[in-house]
This record gives structure tokens, sequence and C-alpha cells, in this order.
């Protein structure tokens, strides 16, 4: 606060309760504390000041460090992935595409006294997504679609799928896994061999590939107010699809 042997009146605070409004003292002790200022937000009191040298006024700010993030997230996620020959072999291809929406909770931080939290992690705790593909496997026409309820999936609820760490803004992670363990039907159709005809299962999770990801390095970061969106692409490693991906989260109660 400025100090200076002056009158001193606080005027128009925001934010915050002031100990005092008004100061003859040549360095006025001013405290404050806190009361309504949202995350990331700021406190803000115009300071008034007569002296013998005339009269003034200065607004005085000061940043309000956030407290933790909300509970829950909850939004839509999409994706493509295509696998070619060499994921699937020589001759094969196959494209797949999803969408669908899915809602994560905080699991309990760890918290040590003495030490801010560093990290904040979220786990899916439901959701779905509508599961298509198409491409040419085994000398046949393959398709198949159809719903995914990702909050029955062991390895998808298990997993951390975000996490916010520290800063202002809030950078965060987003990796959701697919689900390894279920598979899509479909048919295979216009076979070389009439014999190969029929029903094709598709596992959305051959090749590893992931539902949605974005890493904090790549500089996502949160909004004002908690919601976060954004898009990428990329593959998680070697026999995996190239992928993209979409997402829009905000917080809910």
């Amino acid at each position: 606060m400025p100090r200076s042997g002056a009158r001193w009146t606080l005027l128009g605070p925001e934010n915050a309760d002031f100990s005092a409004t008004s100061s003859q003292d040549a360095a006025p002790s001013i405290s404050y504390t806190v009361n309504n200022a949202p995350k990331g937000g700021q406190v803000k009191v115009t300071v008034k000041f007569t002296s013998t040298a005339g009269v003034g006024e200065k607004a005085w700010t000061q940043p309000v460090e956030g407290g933790p993030p909300a509970e829950k997230f909850a939004g839509s996620i999409s994706g493509t992935a295509k696998y070619d020959s060499f994921e699937l072999g020589e001759g094969n291809s196959l494209s797949a595409e999803w969408s669908g929406s899915v809602e994560l909770k905080q699991d309990p931080p760890f918290e040590f006294p003495g030490f801010p939290v560093l990290s904040y992690n979220y786990k899916l705790t439901s959701g779905s997504i509508t599961y298509s593909f198409t491409g040419s496997v085994g000398e046949c026409h393959v398709e198949g679609g159809g719903p995914i309820d990702l909050g029955a999936q062991f390895d998808v609820t298990s997993a951390v799928s975000l996490s916010l760490l520290q800063g202002e803004p809030r950078p965060y992670s987003l990796s959701l896994p697919m689900p390894v363990f279920e598979e899509v039907p479909g048919t295979a159709s216009s076979c070389e061999d009439p014999e190969d005809e029929g029903a094709f299962d598709w596992n959305p999770g051959a090749g590893l590939p992931l539902l949605a990801r974005s890493t904090a390095d790549e500089g996502r970061v949160l909004n004002a107010d908690e919601s976060f969106s954004g898009s990428a692409s990329g593959n998680t490693g070697s026999g995996s699809p190239d992928q993209t991906w979409q997402w829009s989260m905000a917080p809910v109660p």
C-alpha cells in the first residue's frame, strides 16, 4: 500500500474487507481479508490521499491466488484413427471415428502440511461414445459401429484422465484411454473368398490409441472460468494408428 505523511481514505473496496477505511498516520498499517474474489481475480481499492501538496487518488490492486479447481468436469470428446498396412499388414487399412461425452471427478489430492498441492488428478466416472469403422481387412470390405459405455470399462475408469497443475493460468494434461476389452460389431462383405463374409468384430483398443490426448507442455491452460477445449493430432508410438482428437470440457456441480 502507498505510504506518506498524509491523510488516507479508502474508497470502493472490491472483493475484500479492509481493517481501516481511513488513517492520519504517516505510515499507516492497513490489512485486508479476501471475501469474494474469484479464482484468478484480484482485490482492488481506491486510495484517496490529502496532504499539504494537494489531493490525489490512486487505484491499488493485488492478485488473488486461485484456490482448488472444480471437483467435476464434463463435456464432449471426439476423434479419429487411421490404420494402414504398418499396423494391419500389407493390403489392409481401416478408418475409425468416435464422438460422445464424459464426466470426470477429482481424486482426493495428496496434501503435505506446509506445502502446496502440486497437481489435481481426475478419473472418468461416466460417459459413452458412438464408435464406427470402415476399411479393407483380409481381402474383405469391413464396416460396423455401435455405442460403448465408458463408465463400464475398468481400464478406462481406473486411469487418471485429467491432471491440473499449479500456475496462473492453470496448465492441464488430458489423456483418456481407449477401451481395450471392448469389441464393436460389424460385418465383412465383398470378400475375395465368399466364405469369409459375415460377422467382423473390431477391437477399438487395437494399437493402443487414445480417446483424447493433450499434454501440458503443449501450452494447454484452463480458461478463467476453468473450462478448456482444443484439438490435437499424433499417435501413441510405433504400431499405433495416426489420430486426431477434439475436446471441450467445463466444471459441473
